[in-house]
């Protein structure tokens, strides 16, 4: 049992307090939030009791005390605490997809005690130069380069002068993160060009055919899909694009997927049983609705081929049809991320929303695609597609 017990109301700091780390008296007199503090206790708040009806005298982490309101003390139980001489939980996060190009700013959790900080930033890990000496976040980058991955650090200057390395992140500003010219022309593999190995494996009757530039394959909508496996790379939170070529045979199940992952996170498909198309992404919200989707104008069940492309750009979401946008609307928000693999053809999520006509060229980037980088996609394949 706790000792002090519970109910029990104690003055000063002379006690042995005996129970685990995270243990809290709901609505009695005492609560302890950590036997020591480490990197990972989540409170600044040390321990707590009430004074009288709404008010408690707090111990913070460096045993400073303090009387407040219930209000005040929720507020103060939500700070987190770093009592590590390094600087943690870096903005943007490690291993970040499709940071902005433009007013990024560096920021962290200082160490303990800490006020001055140096700042290392770089396009190689091992060749990062010192960026700048500051008190607090750093806004001062320049505008940074497309499909780039960058690596920075924070050494934090103790009090009495000596410098605490601080762990190496990284970020990147986007890339190609797959794609499946789905020119292979047989076999039961669609091959990733983009470099990245995220090859996917044909399922049902799935078979290859001509497409709008070389191969592409044909989904006749009863168990034809395309398993492209759930790798962290399609985990993709801040900036998106997702284009392919299709044709329709039959939009005949509300729906159908052109490629998603799962029905949590991100996905392009039919607009439920209409003849156009709907882009999607969760954990959007889109103003006047409680979700974060954008429905086509344009009839796509009819016969051709289109190139269809989702994009959001972390302010809106955009869908274009044949280079051309065809809806928008301000979205925001983080996408969602879930353990869904990706399938080209079908929801993993949401089963038998099976795609029935052709698809060719998928691609996915982690970051939003401009309108004229859109239409060129657009524009080159329909010009080789022409007869020579």
């Amino acid at each position: 049992p706790p000792k002090p017990g519970d109910e029990k109301r104690v003055f000063g700091l002379e006690m042995a307090i005996r129970f685990s780390a995270g243990l809290v008296m709901e609505d009695k007199d005492f609560a302890y939030y950590g036997d020591k503090v480490t990197a990972e206790f989540p409170h600044a708040v040390l321990m707590r009791w009430k004074i009288e009806d709404g008010k408690y005298r707090i111990i913070f982490a460096d045993l400073t005390a303090r009387d407040v309101s219930a209000g005040e003390l929720a507020q103060l139980e939500a700070v987190p605490l770093n009592t590590r001489p390094r600087a943690i939980k870096p903005q943007p996060a490690d291993g970040a997809e499709g940071t902005a190009l433009t007013g990024l700013k560096l920021s962290w959790m200082p160490g303990a005690n800490v006020n001055e900080h140096k700042v290392y930033f770089g396009t190689s890990i091992d060749n990062m130069s010192l960026l700048s000496e500051v008190t607090t976040d750093y806004a001062g980058l320049p505008e940074l380069e497309r499909g780039t991955t960058y690596y920075w650090r924070v050494d934090e200057v103790q009090p009495e002068g000596s410098v605490a390395t601080g762990d190496i992140w990284s970020f990147n500003t986007g890339r190609l993160i797959a794609w499946w010219k789905l020119d292979d022309a047989s076999g039961n593999t669609a091959v990733d060009s983009s470099g990245n190995a995220h090859n996917g494996t044909l399922l049902g009757d799935t078979s290859w055919v001509d497409g709008i530039d070389g191969d592409a394959l044909a989904f006749d909508g009863d168990g034809d899909y395309v398993d492209i496996g759930k790798d962290q790379s399609f985990d993709i939170t801040n900036q998106i694009t997702v284009s392919a070529w299709i044709k329709v045979s039959a939009f005949d199940r509300e729906w159908q997927t052109i490629v998603a992952k799962g029905d949590r996170a991100w996905r392009l498909q039919r607009n439920w049983g209409e003849s156009t198309l709907e882009f999607a992404c969760s954990g959007l919200v889109v103003p006047g609705t409680d979700w974060g989707k954008i429905y086509g104008n344009t009839d796509v069940n009819d016969g051709h081929w289109h190139h269809v492309a989702g994009v959001y750009d972390q302010e809106k979401l955009y869908l274009y049809i044949d280079g051309n946008l065809d809806a928008s609307a301000e979205a925001p928000g983080t996408i969602r991320v879930n353990d869904e693999p990706v399938y080209i053809g079908e929801n993993s999520q949401m089963p038998n929303r099976f795609w029935n006509g052709l698809i060719d060229d998928v691609r996915i980037y982690s970051y939003a695609l401009s309108t004229e980088e859109i239409s060129e996609i657009a524009q080159k394949a329909l010009l080789l597609s022409l007869p020579k």
